[in-house]
């Protein structure tokens, strides 16, 4: 069982949720994580979207959506 409260816990979730084509509306997130949409913000601006290329937010629908499988072609630059 996920524990939503611990922060990768919860980036790992939403990094793999995103990778596998499902869109993320963040106030729907929040009720569902039981924490506050600011959490959830924050999880994005401050540790996916700097990072991610291939995550977005599409404000036409409100959601963060991401290239199909990204997490399969990421790679992670230690120098970065």
């Amino acid at each position: 069982m996920i524990d939503f409260t611990n922060r990768l816990e919860r980036l790992m979730y939403l990094l793999d949720t995103l990778s596998s084509g499902t869109k993320l509306s963040t106030p729907l997130l929040a009720t569902q994580f039981k924490i506050t949409k600011k959490i959830i913000q924050s999880d994005f601006n401050t540790y996916i979207l700097p990072y991610v290329d291939a995550v977005y937010y599409d404000g036409s629908i409100k959601c963060h959506v991401a290239r199909r499988n990204f997490l399969n072609y990421m790679r992670l630059d230690v120098d970065s």
